[in-house]
């Protein structure tokens, strides 16, 4: 994601979004809410179909971690930016 230029915030995202989900799927959902939360600079402010889809599925599979204090930060933030 370094290698994009600062006005490619939205590709940045959906790689970021794309990197979280592979961490989900391996099964470290922390992992997954610390890469959201690493770029939320860049979440602000995109209004895009595509990464609201891409937050609603991660939202969905941190479901059974929303405990974990990154997952709920993440989480948090998520909702904020689908509202």
């Amino acid at each position: 994601m370094d290698t994009r230029r600062p006005v490619e915030r939205r590709t940045r995202t959906m790689i970021g979004l794309r990197c979280a989900h592979a961490h989900l799927r391996g099964g470290d959902a922390e992992q997954a809410a610390a890469t959201v939360l690493g770029f939320r600079q860049d979440l602000t402010g995109i209004a895009s179909a595509r990464v609201r889809g891409e937050l609603r599925q991660l939202r969905r599979g941190w479901q059974p971690y929303r405990a974990a204090p990154r997952v709920a930060e993440a989480g948090a933030l998520a909702a904020g930016l689908l509202r």
